[in-house]
């Protein structure tokens, strides 16, 4: 229904007088009558008041001009353009690109055709195709029939795909499931002209447009031809109004066809010519145009509405029109892409005829209008009229801030300005007692003995009487700081403080509630009673409910939202609707009530943002009512938009769960193949899925869980996020994936892949086996080479400690056992021979020194001083200086490389060699100078002893009997390893070079 505006009324103007309004700006507002249920876009709301988005070009959207669209079954609305196929979830853009081996046969994409088994046709200017499951299959033999240009494609319901082809003698051809291609002629009755355009009504009919007749036929039947030049654009209403709308660019826009006669011309709109580009019917009969530079028009009934880029279309040249599976209707233009749903809110504001659009109280009549207060002036909404009251009223001010109905005709108003009563279109004004003026009014209630309540800012709590405000004086009030007011249906007044806390009076009686009692906290901002009796009070920190004496809170930890309720009132339909900082939410009164007193429950709030056309924003502070419910069931709110107004009974609630596609799966950055529908392997690791939920009416809020399989112990909620990556070690796994709309409907089968990641060659159980082989063979090895060094080992300790037996056994012990000996003898000769004993004695000291001397060698043997705190090289140097120390023999130590500390074994085995070599050297070969040289490198270390001295003859030197300098040396060299070399010849001196691997 339209509603009309009114001139702003003079004093006394009866506003109730129907022949001062006149037609003005036309608000295609709401309902007043509630539909059973809603199929399309509501036919009697505004073309501009429907939601409408646009991506366009200049919005940074990549898209190219786009000359059809679709909608495939899995939910993609898929755009053709002359830059190839493209395809939108709601969220993104994505150009279509073909699997590796395939490729659409011409990137110009004139017409898609969504088939009813999830295919897609695209029909470009010479060739079929067909996309499904990912994969394009081409028809060839379609396209040597077509022989060039193919003006039009349509599927049956028996999912035959028709296609017309032109030339002379007209055909046309029938695809059928199977792939065969079947033609037909003028002999199976069609017209002799060729054939520009078929389609099938919804009885099945197929219409044929020759580009001067329009006819209906079915093969073996001649055709039945009407004359209509240039019938190119088809559509099919859904209310049986016609059978088919004919696009008419003879300047008609549309023309109805039903039972084979077209109707009578829909209704002309004011010296515009359409130029028909695209048509559609939507499923409540609306006719949809599309025209070239003209805009969108809409054509229900006599009734034509033209949305043009002045209103918002993204352009004027308007190319396809699709309503989709939650019908919402999408436009593609020459810029861009267009989106038209239904509201769930509706605003009325100024340019619908209300004074302003900051709306600061409304109140419903009894007789069905609507009293809307603004900062502009006062408002009434009876039937189809919009009344506005303004200048000369007689109001004190033009802003409004609390209204109250008082009869079929009289109004309580609250300005900044004034108090007083409206009736007949004239104000009055009422003072206190003393004559003062109450500027401050915010707050009114009416009790069963029709006195009047008033809170006002600056002076406290008032009631009205004989048409004087007297303050009131009640023991327990707080009278200043009264902020709401409301009275029951028991009678009992309720006064909200601003400072938090509740009173009642009740007769002479008060009583108050605070946090204490149960209340929630913070300023009381609406007090509400429900049709079963119970109080409830929103406040800035929660929700409260009083009955049985109990009260029950919620607070913002149970669902509440932050800031608190602003605004409470019961729709038809027992559920409470409130306003809130975040905007309107509802809750049904059953779902609270499964709260026992004293006892709240988690609450989920159902809320309505931008997304559903509700642009509450706060509201003005001081201001009452702010809810209102008017007799035909709708809810009224104030906003600084306008009043925003819901119809509980057409709420759209988006019923079809949105399909769900894992669109692409990457592995370590590669995109793999996931169309062919069974497990996918792959070798990788790092593998990232991308998947949708295609529900285009509120994209952003769909919400996603999913569960891999084999990895994750449940499900995940994924919130709005539409991608997931993981790590996985080799295993078989299915990732599952759901999706809910913003309604709350999930799609409980969701979609599922399956794959297999494979394990590269050192993660499979042969490889693992074998490395568990070969680590036994190694450990096998090391404990056997292990024991072979401890055997080693223990035969050196062995041969050392042998070694050291004998030599104990010849030096020491058998030192000491000539000097026993001897001690023995002189102690005999001590008394007999004095002279001889004492010679004996002194001979027995001197070889006990021997001894000792040898016993001491001996000890040193075992650890070496010399290398307890000096390096290798120091050592030398220092032993060296000591054995030469009184000789003429020269020493001279060359250290090449960088000197590290050598295992204490060898060490010690290198310096005694170096020893032996030195002493052999100044005790043997009578040399003039000794030269050694000792060599660091990574792999080895060389130590060599040269002298200039006497030499000898190697085979004889080598086996001398008692001298054991040379096998020592070599059997030291021998037991780390190392090679041992001799050099020398009688006349030539001697060398002595020692190599000692160095080990890892």
């Amino acid at each position: 229904m339209k509603y009309r505006r009114g001139k702003s009324r003079a004093p006394g103007a009866g506003h109730g007088a129907r022949g001062t309004i006149r037609p003005a700006l036309r608000a295609m507002l709401l309902l007043i009558a509630a539909v059973s249920s809603l199929q399309a876009l509501d036919p009697r709301l505004s073309t501009t008041q429907y939601l409408h988005v646009s991506w366009t070009q200049e919005e940074g959207n990549a898209l190219p001009a786009i000359n059809t669209l679709a909608q495939t079954t899995d939910g993609y609305l898929w755009l053709g353009t002359n830059r190839g196929l493209w395809r939108f979830d709601g969220m993104r853009f994505v150009q279509w690109e073909p699997p590796a081996g395939e490729k659409l046969p011409d990137p110009g994409v004139l017409s898609l055709l969504a088939s009813g088994d999830g295919g897609l046709w695209i029909r470009t200017l010479h060739n079929i195709s067909r996309l499904e499951r990912g994969h394009l299959a081409p028809y060839p033999e379609v396209d040597r029939w077509l022989e060039g240009w193919n003006p039009a494609i349509s599927e049956d319901r028996a999912g035959r795909l028709w296609l017309a082809r032109l030339g002379n003698p007209p055909e046309v051809g029938a695809l059928l499931p199977n792939g065969a291609l079947r033609v037909y002629s003028v002999k199976d009755g069609l017209p002799e002209r060729s054939i520009l355009k078929i389609f099938e009504d919804q009885k099945s009919n197929l219409w044929i447009s020759t580009g001067r007749d329009l006819c209906k036929w079915s093969p073996g039947h001649p055709a039945e031809c009407t004359a209509f030049p240039w019938a190119g654009i088809f559509a099919i209403p859904g209310d049986g109004f016609a059978d088919l709308s004919i696009g008419d660019p003879s300047g008609n826009g549309a023309l109805p066809l039903s039972e084979s006669k077209l109707k009578s011309i829909s209704k002309r709109l004011a010296n515009v010519s359409l130029a028909t580009l695209c048509l559609t019917s939507d499923r409540d009969g609306g006719v949809w145009i599309g025209t070239l530079g003209q805009g969108l028009m809409r054509m229900s009934g006599i009734e034509v509405e033209r949305f043009q880029r002045s209103n918002g279309l993204s352009s004027d040249y308007v190319l396809a029109i699709l309503e989709d599976r939650e019908h919402d209707l999408w436009v593609a233009t020459s810029r861009g892409l267009d989106r038209f749903r239904d509201p769930q809110v509706v605003h009325v504001s100024r340019p619908d005829g209300l004074s302003g659009d900051l709306v600061t109280a409304i109140q419903a009549g009894p007789d069905g209008s609507m009293w809307v207060g603004t900062a502009a002036g006062l408002n009434r909404v009876a039937g189809s009229a919009v009344t506005s009251y303004a200048a000369g009223t007689g109001f004190p001010s033009l802003v409004f801030r609390s209204l109250l109905a008082d009869g079929a005709q009289g109004l309580w108003v609250g300005t900044t300005a004034g108090f007083g009563y409206f009736a007949n279109g004239r104000f009055s004004e009422v003072r206190t007692s003393k004559g003062a003026h109450l500027f401050g009014v915010f707050a009114m209630a009416k009790d069963p003995n029709g006195m009047v309540w008033l809170a006002d800012a600056q002076q406290g709590l008032f009631t009205v009487r004989g048409g004087v405000a007297q303050r009131a004086s009640i023991p327990g009030v707080q009278m200043n700081d009264v902020y709401q007011l409301q009275v029951d249906r028991a009678g009992v007044v309720w006064l909200g403080y601003f400072h938090g806390g509740v009173a009642t009076v009740n007769g002479g009686a008060v009583r108050n509630f605070t946090a204490k009692d149960g209340l929630a906290g913070g300023a009381i901002q609406a007090i509400a009673q429900d049709r079963s009796g119970a109080i409830w009070i929103g406040a800035a920190e929660g929700l409260s409910r009083f009955r049985n004496g109990v009260w029950t809170t919620w607070g913002t930890g149970l669902g509440v939202p932050e800031g608190g309720i602003r605004g409470i009132v019961e729709d038809d339909r027992d559920t409470l609707w409130f306003m809130t900082m975040k905007g309107l939410s509802h809750v049904d009164l059953a779902t609270l009530n499964q709260s026992p007193d004293g006892s709240p429950q988690n609450l989920e709030f159902q809320p309505y943002g931008q997304s559903d056309g509700e642009r509450l924003g706060p509201s003005p502070m001081g201001a009452n009512p702010r809810t209102a419910r008017s007799s035909d069931g709708r809810l009224w709110f104030c906003t600084e938009n306008g009043v925003a107004i819901v119809d509980p009974a057409r709420i759209r609630r988006n019923s079809p769960p949105p399909p769900v596609v894992i669109e692409e799966m990457v592995v370590d950055g590669t995109p793999l193949d996931i169309t062919a529908g069974s497990e996918i392997p792959f070798r990788g690791r790092q593998v990232h899925i991308r998947y949708t939920g295609l529900s285009l009416m509120v994209p952003e809020r769909v919400r996603f869980k999913y569960r891999l399989e084999g990895f994750d112990r449940g499900w995940r909620d994924a919130g709005s996020e539409r991608s997931v990556d993981y790590v996985l070690p080799p295993r078989h796994y299915r990732f599952r994936v759901l999706a809910c709309n913003h309604d709350g409907v999930w799609n409980e089968t969701g979609a599922s892949l399956a794959f297999y990641v494979e394990p590269y060659f050192y993660e499979t159980r042969w490889f693992a086996a074998l490395c568990v082989m070969t680590l036994g063979l190694i450990g096998w090895g090391v404990h056997r080479t292990r024991v072979r060094m401890v055997v080693t080992r223990y035969e050196a300790i062995a041969y050392e400690r042998a070694r050291l037996t004998r030599e104990l056994h010849d030096s020491l012990l058998q030192g000491f056992v000539a000097v026993v000996y001897q001690l023995e003898a002189a102690a005999k000769q001590i008394v007999s021979a004095p002279d001889l004993g004492k010679q004996r004695l002194e001979r027995t000291i001197e070889q006990a020194d021997r001894a000792l001397g040898e016993a001491r060698r001996t000890m040193l043997a075992m650890r070496l001083p010399a290398l307890e705190n000096s390096t290798l090289p120091e050592a030398l140097a220092r032993i060296a200086g000591e054995l030469t120390e009184g000789t003429d023999i020269g020493f001279h130590l060359d250290v090449k490389g960088r000197v590290r500390q050598l295992p204490y074994e060898e060490q010690a085995n290198v310096f005694l060699i170096g020893r032996e070599a030195i002493t052999n050297s100044v005790n043997h070969a009578r040399p003039t100078r000794i030269l050694a040289a000792l060599t660091y490198s990574s792999r080895q270390v060389r130590i060599t002893i040269e002298d200039d001295g006497e030499g000898f003859n190697l085979e004889e030197g080598m086996s001398k009997d008692g001298h054991w300098g040379m096998a020592g040396m070599r059997e030291r060299a021998n037991q780390m390893g190392a090679t041992f070399s001799v050099r020398s010849s009688p006349g030539e001196g001697t060398k002595v070079e020692v190599v000692v691997p160095s080990k890892v």
